[in-house]
């Protein structure tokens, strides 16, 4: 299962995922594994490091392992050929990029494109087959000819086989750019550009960027019409970034993946005093998060000497041995105290880290542990498998990690070790307070419970005469960046003045998220002693923020699961389960109820004319008219598309509300950012049959009505 995995990541673009996959699959490799284990480790390794491009001595052992089990090219299984074409693909490249004589690489590259020839039986394979000899052919100083070979490859793969559509203009720009086609070979490699882009090809999008930059401009969308040349399309290419498309982490990841995160670790530091277990759960969660193959955590002594502490692998075991990674590079970041990110052996080697090369490591990132400007220590990642897998949006969540890290486990030490002689006793106590503190935060999941729990426990706990927590607005003459500060009555909004006139002493806390300023914590005392609680104070404001950031981002993710992010209707799974209920208990006690399906008139042209952007105002404005036409005891849900679903309990027929939102939605022109449409709906509508009836039977005999509804004209209602 694991090697289905890694294959499916990396034909996404997630090499990151599937090196960890992949790594997983290889430690259950023994001597007496199966045959086919064996030959799927190999054969997967050589797909990933292909899409990689890596054309060194990692690819050369896996395709030397792989060619030792002496598989047939005629009689292997369909999989088992999988990886002939990827290995001429090399072959080819690495050919290209010989220098001087490069007789003995075209004749690899002519045995291999020869096997790939033999094992070829599906249509996908022939046309990998007509691919690389096209590209061999090139190569042979018959670019022609290479032309004459492509144009049999069928376009019935366009829709099908974006990567069979990839590879045929890649090869094909390469065999015009050899006939001197400069504009054409720009069209074919745009096209190929924006494939990689768009299927998330990260990767690949910077090979083709890479190869054909430096002689014909990809900056502007390709001149004229075509000349001839094959698949033709007008495109911009866009700069590539590494890690976007389909295939990478999308904006609302990172966010999901540290609010799990942030919930793991915030939750092991309120309940744990034991730094190594918490040491633990960082290092599992980081590899988790940011698809690692290994992690190091490494910790400063008092003299700011840095030694290994614990390793984690991706299988989260702990390392036996803390070896293989690059001591010059955490060096470098415990000195510098900047976080840094190696995208590939060559990468490393060029930053003097001749142990990248040494020990194959492909994909580092490295990050210091600070609090208050100490050097705590340094968090370490590698990957010997995935190249260039760590992004900028990865370097953020470590960043933000680490923080968190570094507060939790002063946390953590605090409440282990006596902060001096004179103060033990006091120390354990508010320890013990400030974890009683952090767990009753983040025992709640409602952002202002959060809010609420952190201002009584700081009055609480810090003995104040008074709290306020003020929102960003209420604050603004507060200062709401740098370390907690203390005050005079001047510089106290005006709510607070009558509280503070006395002139007490007080303190305010910044409250500031990742990305947004929630508020500021202001603490008064009339004993003059607040000055030597602000870094409890800061503390545990920080834990609060923590806590409330991790509530807010989980109230939003389960906003998401019953909620269509576009319309905010129900989306089809929370319509599903609630619809269900609703018609188990209409039969149940013999009550009417009905279901309305529903389609947008022509859709497709509004999309078609006016862009998806105009479509998707169509799609949010009808789903509001018809959520205000039904009535509150009525569920609206998105059911797919352009396509909605009303079920309309306690009602005998749903012909009258459907007249209603018929004419609801066609009487009035639909607002667009393109500007106002003329918009009908086609509505189909049933009445659930006595006795026990499924929802399925219910909603597909409104689905024929439905059909019914657009065979006859559209913009009318028929009933079952």
């Amino acid at each position: 299962m694991d090697l289905i995995t890694a294959e499916l990541l990396g034909s996404s673009g997630q090499m990151g995922r599937a090196a960890v996959k992949l790594a997983q699959a290889r430690r259950q490799l023994t001597d007496g594994s199966p045959a086919g284990l064996v030959q799927g480790v190999h054969r997967t390794e050589i797909l990933l490091l292909c899409g990689q491009e890596e054309y060194g001595p990692p690819l050369e052992r896996a395709i030397t392992a792989y060619e030792e089990l002496q598989l047939n090219p005629r009689s292997a299984l369909p999989a088992a050929r999988g990886p002939l074409f990827a290995i001429a693909m090399v072959r080819l490249a690495q050919c290209r990029l010989a220098r001087g004589d490069r007789a003995a690489a075209l004749a690899l590259a002519r045995t291999a494109v020869s096997r790939l020839r033999v094992a070829r039986r599906t249509d996908v394979q022939r046309a990998y087959a007509r691919i690389a000899s096209a590209d061999l052919l090139i190569l042979e100083g018959r670019a022609r000819r290479a032309l004459e070979v492509l144009a049999g490859v069928d376009p019935v793969f366009e829709p099908d086989a974006p990567l069979v559509v990839f590879e045929v203009t890649r090869v094909r720009a390469r065999a015009l750019l050899a006939i001197g086609g400069t504009d054409a070979a720009a069209r074919q490699a745009a096209i190929a550009l924006r494939l990689a882009e768009d299927n998330g090809w990260p990767l690949r999008a910077v090979s083709v960027s890479t190869e054909f930059a430096g002689t014909i401009s990809l900056d502007g969308p390709p001149r004229g019409p075509s000349s001839g040349d094959g698949l033709t399309a007008s495109l911009t290419p866009r700069p590539v970034t590494i890690g976007s498309g389909p295939g990478a982490r999308d904006e609302a990841r990172p966010a999901h993946e540290r609010l799990r995160a942030l919930e793991q670790i915030g939750a092991t530091a309120a309940r744990v005093f034991e730094p190594e277990e918490l040491a633990r759960t960082t290092l599992d969660e980081a590899i988790r998060i940011l698809t690692a193959e290994r992690a190091f955590l490494f910790l400063a002594d008092e003299a700011g000497a840095l030694a290994p502490y614990l390793g984690r692998d991706c299988a989260g075991t702990d390392l036996t041995e803390l070896t293989g990674y690059s001591a010059s590079l955490v060096e470098k970041v415990h000195l510098d105290g900047e976080l840094l990110v190696v995208t590939g052996t060559e990468h490393g080697a060029a930053l003097g880290a001749q142990s990248v090369v040494l020990h194959g490591l492909r994909s580092i990132m490295v990050a210091p542990l600070q609090l208050d400007g100490r050097q705590l220590g340094v968090i370490y990642l590698d990957s010997q498998v995935a190249k260039g897998i760590f992004t900028p949006e990865d370097a953020g969540i470590l960043t933000a990690l680490t923080h968190h890290i570094a507060t939790s486990w002063e946390t953590a030490r605090a409440a282990r070790l006596e902060i001096s002689v004179q103060s033990a006793q006091h120390q354990r106590e508010l320890a013990e307070s400030l974890r009683l503190a952090l767990e009753g935060m983040t025992a709640t999941l409602d952002p202002q419970q959060v809010l609420t729990r952190l201002l009584d426990s700081a009055i609480t706990l810090l003995a104040c005469s008074g709290g306020w927590l003020l929102t960003a607005e209420q604050a603004q003459p507060l200062p709401l960046v740098g370390p907690p500060v203390t005050g005079t009555e001047g510089r106290v909004p005006r709510v607070l003045a009558a509280e503070l006139s006395s002139g007490a002493p007080w303190i305010a806390v910044p409250l500031c998220t990742s990305d947004t300023t929630v508020g500021v914590l202001v603490l008064s005392d009339g004993d003059g002693l607040l000055d030597t609680k602000i870094d409890v104070a800061a503390a545990l404001a920080s834990q609060g923020v923590t806590a409330y950031e991790r509530a807010t981002l989980f109230a939003q993710v389960q906003r998401l699961a019953v909620e269509d992010e576009l319309t905010g209707l129900a989306n089809r799974r929370h319509f599903f389960s609630v619809a269900e209920r609703d018609l188990a208990a209409a039969a149940r006690h013999g009550r009417p109820l009905c279901a309305l399906m529903i389609d947008i008139d022509h859709f497709k042209q509004v999309n078609d004319t006016h862009g998806h952007p105009t479509g998707d105002d169509v799609i949010r404005v009808v789903a509001q008219r018809l959520q205000e036409l039904t009535r509150a005891q009525d569920l609206v849900g998105r059911y797919g598309g352009e396509e909605f679903v009303v079920l309309l309990p306690e009602t005998q027929s749903g012909a009258e509300m459907a007249t209603r939102l018929l004419k609801g939605v066609a009487d009035t022109p639909v607002p667009t950012r393109t500007g106002p449409l003329s918009v009908t709906i086609s509505i189909g509508h049933t009445r659930s049959a006595p006795g026990a009836e499924s929802l399925n039977d219910l909603l597909a005999r409104a689905d024929r009505a439905l059909y019914a509804a657009k065979h006859e004209g559209r913009n009318r209602a028929v009933g079952d």
